[in-house]
């Protein structure tokens, strides 16, 4: 893993937090990317879209806003821990209330030695609203699933962990012999890369064996008709691993003891409090790539149906990274009814990263509802080049496109580029250039 100075990186991303405030951002807004989150990246610094959204939520917090910021931590990030260190100084500081709550199993020392609240899915709310869980099993599971929504609701089976983890392991484990002839997957509609279907056409190999069973469910994998090999061969020895891992995995990760870690009796009481109590509530979820992911997006319906019951004041939504989660039909929905309906009362302010996206169609959609209101252009994959150009005359868009081809020469002199686009304004598009050198009085700073 490179080793970039944390330091420096936190300084750059305050300096261009710092450049896009001065535009008065208001409503919607997208920060958009190429590859990994990553807005710039040199020897010595790493810039991503995460810190620069948690320094625009700290100014927003700092003039009596009321914020929800929702970052991913894979465990092991210094930057991210020394930012939010950094951060709750600053609002304990300023006499703002603050809190950074965890969704998912702490692995990490740095979560050991943090006094970070959990919190989890509460069991009453999802036994009232079990489609919310439901459906996301349905998209995921490779077999024909049937939820009798009325049923579940009157029995109240998702209260019962019990019940649960028999519903998960039953629909999200390999498939019998029988249920081979009825598997759901859906030729020509492969949203996994050529090169994964190969692997797991010709007989999984290491592909299959290095990876999660159950997460490649989750990444999309049930669209390859490669996967038939898999049960058409199923005592070949590698196959034969591969079910056997799947099947351990699913029901040793959704076992009730596992399951308690995610979901709680009465856990809305908690999430109300503390959106009530704080300016800012960091949410960081720990669940990305991992077979719990899918409880992630339940989570968040969770917290939106509290904040539109109880009408709790909202005043911006930070979404980092949310072009991970465009990969399922069911987060799509979920942005579209919870995220940007007419209705809601926050502003929200994503960011996306576009190459080798799993789910394409998804995340275009995504863009183009952010294109028509306001975007920051870091860099952007040419798959989306006709939503970026929209109907601009050539001319204009010729100037757009010199931008982003000096992008990596001016990087070289530690200088970031971008294009500010906003709908309301004449022009509609700034290009923008941030010096990312050090300030003198930060030097001398870090040499102390």
């Amino acid at each position: 893993m490179e080793e970039y100075n944390l330091h420096k990186s936190l300084e750059a991303s305050k300096t261009v937090s710092k450049k896009l405030l001065e535009k008065k951002l208001s409503g919607d807004i997208a920060l958009i990317t190429y590859d990994k989150n990553i807005v710039y990246k040199s020897e010595s610094i790493l810039l991503t879209c995460s810190q620069i959204l948690a320094y625009l939520a700290e100014e927003k917090a700092l003039k009596n806003n009321r914020i929800l910021l929702l970052l991913n931590s894979s465990g092991d990030d210094k930057t991210l821990f020394e930012m939010l260190n950094q951060l709750m100084k600053i609002f304990e500081k300023e006499g703002r209330k603050s809190s950074v709550i965890v969704f998912g199993e702490p692995s990490q020392p740095q979560y050991m030695n943090q006094s970070y609240t959990s919190i989890k899915i509460d069991l009453d709310w999802l036994g009232v609203n079990p489609g919310f869980l439901t459906e996301i099993i349905r998209e995921t599971s490779i077999k024909k699933t049937d939820f009798d929504l009325k049923k579940l609701c009157h029995n109240k089976t998702l209260t019962s962990l019990d019940e649960l983890s028999s519903i998960l392991i039953k629909n999200l484990g390999p498939p019998s012999f029988i249920e081979d002839l009825s598997l759901k997957v859906e030729k020509g509609k492969s949203v996994v890369k050529m090169d994964e279907a190969g692997a797991i056409a010709a007989g999984v190999e290491s592909f299959i064996i290095a990876s999660s069973p159950t997460l490649l469910l989750l990444k999309g994998i049930k669209y390859i008709s490669g996967l038939y090999n898999i049960f058409k061969h199923r005592h070949d020895e590698n196959n034969r691993k591969f079910l056997e891992k799947w099947a351990r995995e699913v029901s040793e990760g959704y076992s009730k003891v596992k399951l308690a870690k995610y979901f709680e009796t009465g856990a809305s009481n908690s999430i109300i409090k503390m959106l009530e109590e704080n300016n800012i509530t960091i949410l960081l979820n720990l669940t990305v790539n991992t077979i719990y992911e899918l409880f992630y997006p339940t989570l968040l319906y969770n917290i939106m149906n509290l904040i539109e019951l109880k009408e709790l004041k909202l005043d911006y939504v930070f979404f980092d990274n949310l072009s991970y989660f465009a990969k399922t039909e069911f987060f799509t929905q979920f942005f579209h009814e919870k995220l940007i309906n007419k209705t809601k009362k926050f502003n929200l302010i994503v960011s996306l990263s576009t190459k080798d996206q799993v789910n394409a169609e998804n995340l275009e959609d995504i863009i183009k509802y952010f294109s028509a209101r306001t975007v920051i252009y870091f860099d952007i994959s040419s798959d989306f080049l006709n939503i970026l150009m929209g109907d601009h005359p050539l001319s204009e868009m010729a100037q757009i496109l010199q931008s982003f081809a000096e992008m990596k020469k001016l990087k070289d002199e530690q200088i970031l580029t971008f294009v500010y686009f906003n709908s309301s304004l004449t022009p509609s598009w700034q290009i923008i250039k941030i010096p990312l050198k050090l300030t003198h009085k930060f030097k001398l700073l870090m040499r102390k």
